[in-house]
């Protein structure tokens, strides 16, 4: 048998040695073209699709006034109202989200989960009502240790940002809880409905006991509708259910719990925290709650060496076929993760997967949209009654990640995607004059924005033929964009997270800190597309604007900033402002300004901007009365006199901003300082004018002494 198979070897490669090498090459390109057709049409038949929600799945009901439930009504749905925009709207603004309705959205897949759901229920109403209610007692929310470390986080805004509200328009207050019944067999809705109906016509109902809470207390009560019950006809797996519900929520941020309430609901807050910690400038981020901590801890230990292989083995299998970033996570299979809402467009329309590993797949989507991820250590239990098998299950989430990762190689992702998997991420619409002038581009990556400086479309654009004149008032407009601080002049507004300053060559000062000119990103838009057009604007965007450096700016790296700027933007600032806090911080990390970092500031900025002839200090009316409060009205009157002296002196136009109520007369007193110690300009030449300042300077530190003495004047603004 050896002998005969030997002679067959030995013909085939004869024959083939007489076969020519261009034939042989051809049939081993065709062996593996007809490999890949065949590899492709599997992954084609075998990826998943997402099934398209019934119409009777489009609809919810809750709990009436008077206890009964009410009929079927239509779900908000932010995506149909995106669709219907998206033949409308710009490249820039295809994901834009319609604004908030309230802060927090809860969407709570449930599958046969009547013994399980009451406990999680409980504790998530019980935080939630005590955190965004509007019935909320006041008083127990100040006591609350949680309560006051997660306000100050939900105030927190990106970048540095305390003032203002996120991504959405809505408030810190008010909730939802959306629950998806996928399509559950027993009593889970029933279940829902009985809990619904005891703590919304009980002032003080009965509470439950949940994982995190052994022993029943006092439940809350809460405000009709706040709960919403949804049921899909046929089970669509858990990751339906999330995406089915994350697609009609209409908070400001968004979270998804399971049922069975392993993850302990109170650190919601962290998640917030976090989530508001690493936005961009969009608003967009993620925040995943993490059991990564707890893998030496005893339960997890106590598990069978079965489920800990299986465990460890998948994590190997996410960092083999998973991206980058998305290979970091640590835990992506916990069930407890918050997406802002402006995340929200860059990920759910674009979701597949149904099964469990559709978490995998929002972290992916979310690294292709370049959309931050903070990983947030959180509480978590072993809960009984779980549906998880195992060994099956394991395996459907390898099998499952293997042909999405498949199916995004060969491009079976929507055309968004796609365009990003490419490298193409950055075009600019031509400006139809006849109907409007807009200038729009998306997100320009720097690696991109190099190679696209110099593209056909970007340098013959027709916004570059038009009259020099038409286009200086083009950019007037685009420039003078809205900002949160109560201003009505426009502003370049700063921070620093205490990254390098750069000043690219290509951006020149538009880089000019980790944060862009504007912060919306229309000038970003307007200005990184072209060097021409940017070195038309700056001339008008430095000599209008105010250079305004947040509390956040660290000043004793003033020096550095101001060397990154170009010599036309040093030479065209006038006005400088700074946003001032008395003795209160809400931002961890952030060093306290003393008053001789402003006065060392004051003189640095005198000899780098030949021009600065005004400086504004802000005072934050939602900072300026909890400061007093802490430090005393006259210590904070001291503040505000000792700045005005420190620019006073300077011979620089002070103009303090917002003035709070009854407390006109203490910016009044600085405002008259300041006129007064500008006075002897008019009168002798420069030398004696600083003169004059220091002599005023001195007399009105003497007031200083015994503030309560200052009559009060009338203004002189």
């Amino acid at each position: 048998m050896a002998a005969a198979w030997g002679e067959i070897c030995r013909q085939c490669v004869i024959t083939a040695v007489e076969i020519p090498v261009q034939i042989l090459l051809i049939a081993a390109l065709a062996t593996l073209l007809g490999l890949f057709v065949l590899f492709s049409l599997f992954i084609f038949f075998v990826a998943p699709v997402p099934r398209e929600p019934l119409p009777e799945e489009k609809k919810y009901r809750t709990l009436a006034k008077d206890g009964s439930v009410t009929d079927p009504e239509p779900l908000p749905c932010w995506l149909e109202s995106l669709d219907t925009k998206k033949s409308t709207q710009t490249p820039a603004t295809t994901h834009t989200i319609a604004p908030a309705e309230l802060f927090m959205s809860v969407v709570v897949p449930a599958y046969n989960e009547e013994d399980r759901l009451t406990g999680m229920l409980e504790e998530a109403v019980n935080y939630l009502e005590h955190m965004y209610g509007d019935t909320a007692s006041a008083i127990a929310r100040a006591r609350s240790p949680d309560t006051r470390e997660t306000r100050s986080m939900r105030k927190r805004k990106p970048n540095g940002d305390t003032t203002g509200d996120a991504a959405g328009s809505a408030s810190d207050r008010g909730w939802e809880i959306i629950l998806v019944s996928d399509g559950s067999t027993d009593r889970t809705e029933e279940v829902a409905f009985r809990f619904v109906r005891d703590h919304q016509l009980s002032l003080h109902p009965k509470g439950h006991a949940g994982p995190w809470t052994p022993k029943a207390a006092e439940g809350v009560h809460i405000p009709p509708g706040t709960i919403r019950v949804v049921n899909l006809t046929h089970n669509r797996g858990k990751g339906g259910a999330v995406t089915h519900g994350m697609r009609h929520v209409r908070g400001q941020y968004v979270v998804f719990a399971d049922a069975d309430g392993a993850s302990k609901f109170d650190d919601l807050g962290k998640l917030v925290g976090a989530c508001r910690d690493v936005e961009d400038a969009k608003g967009r981020a993620v925040a995943v709650g993490s059991r990564a901590h707890m893998v030496g801890s005893e339960a997890v230990v106590k598990r069978s060496k079965l489920r800990n292989f299986l465990m460890h083995s998948f994590h190997l299998i996410l960092w083999l076929m998973t991206p980058a970033k998305t290979a970091t996570v640590k835990d992506t299979q916990c069930g407890f993760k918050l997406f802002s809402r402006s995340a929200l467009p860059y990920i759910v329309p674009y979701m597949h997967s149904e099964g469990w590993i559709f978490d995998v797949e929002m972290l992916m989507l979310a690294e292709f949209a370049q959309i931050p991820v903070a990983e947030v250590p959180v509480g978590w239990r072993e809960v009984k009654g779980s549906k998880l098998n195992v060994l099956r299950d394991s395996i459907g989430m390898a099998w499952g990640l293997a042909v999405l990762r498949a199916a995004w190689s060969l491009a079976y992702t929507p055309e968004w995607y796609h365009c990003l998997l490419n490298g193409i991420n950055s075009r600019i619409s031509q400006v139809d004059i006849s109907s409007r002038i807009a200038l729009s581009s998306s997100e320009f990556s720097e690696a991109d924005m190099k190679s696209n400086l110099s593209h056909t479309s970007i340098s013959s654009s027709r916004l570059l033929q038009l009259p020099a004149e038409l286009r200086l008032k083009i950019y007037e407009y685009a420039l003078d964009v809205p900002n949160e601080y109560l201003v009505s002049k426009p502003m370049i507004v700063l921070g620093d997270r205490g990254k390098t300053f750069t000043a690219r060559g290509q951006y020149r000062a538009l880089s000019m800190s980790p944060h862009w000119v504007g912060e919306d990103g229309t000038a970003r838009k307007l200005l990184a597309v072209n060097r021409q057009l940017h070195d038309e604007a700056e001339d008008y965007l430095y000599s209008t604007h105010t250079l305004f450096l947040r509390n956040s700016f660290n000043l004793d790296r003033l020096a550095d900033f101001l060397d990154t700027l170009s010599a036309t933007a040093r030479a065209r600032i006038r006005s400088v402002g700074f946003e001032v806090f008395f003795f209160v911080h809400t931002q961890t990390g952030v060093p306290k300004r003393t008053l001789k970092q402003y006065e060392a500031a004051a003189r640095l900025l005198s000899e780098k901007l030949p021009l600065w002839n005004s400086v504004l200090l802000y005072l934050d009316p939602r900072y300026y009365y909890p400061s007093a409060n802490v430090g005393g009205r006259d210590l904070t009157a001291r503040g505000v006199f000792d700045l005005a002296t420190r620019f006073g002196t300077l011979c620089k136009d002070v103009s303090f901003y917002p003035l709070p109520n009854g407390d006109q007369h203490l910016l009044d007193e600085a405002q008259q300082f300041v006129w007064r110690s500008r006075s002897p300009l008019r009168q002798s030449d420069n030398r004696r004018s600083i003169k004059g300042c220091s002599a005023w300077s001195l007399d009105f530190k003497k007031k200083l002494v015994a503030p309560s003495r200052v009559r009060p004047t009338s203004s002189v603004c």
